[in-house]
């Protein structure tokens, strides 16, 4: 069976080193995020910001903190803000819309990728 690059180097992210009972993360994000950040670095490097900003216009909107919790309406609205920043950021270095929202989309379901899972 052959494999594409881009597979052999996804696949060999998501075996995250293991050291005792502790498995670490390169870039501290988990094994689809980092396949995606090698795959594409200019495009991560605006996503990651544009995650930054989300976080900081939450805790401007909710509350210092806010930025941090889970499964509420300040979870919600710093995933959205993340999601429209980013596909602008992408956009306005000269990506289509058709290939921003792609390439968010996989960003933003890695972002939810359980570790458990296998390749």
């Amino acid at each position: 069976m052959k494999y594409s690059l881009s597979t052999i180097v996804f696949c060999f992210i998501l075996t995250a080193p293991t050291y005792g009972k502790k498995t670490y993360h390169l870039l501290g994000f988990n094994p689809r995020v980092q396949a995606l950040a090698f795959m594409y670095p200019a495009q991560a490097q605006l996503i990651f910001d544009a995650g930054n900003e989300a976080n900081a216009y939450t805790d401007q909107f909710f509350g210092v903190g806010a930025q941090s919790q889970n499964d509420n309406s300040s979870n919600a609205f710093r995933h959205s803000v993340w999601n429209a920043l980013a596909v602008k950021k992408l956009k306005d270095a000269g990506a289509n819309d058709a290939t921003a929202n792609d390439i968010v989309q996989q960003f933003t379901s890695a972002y939810e990728y359980n570790d458990r899972e296998q390749c």
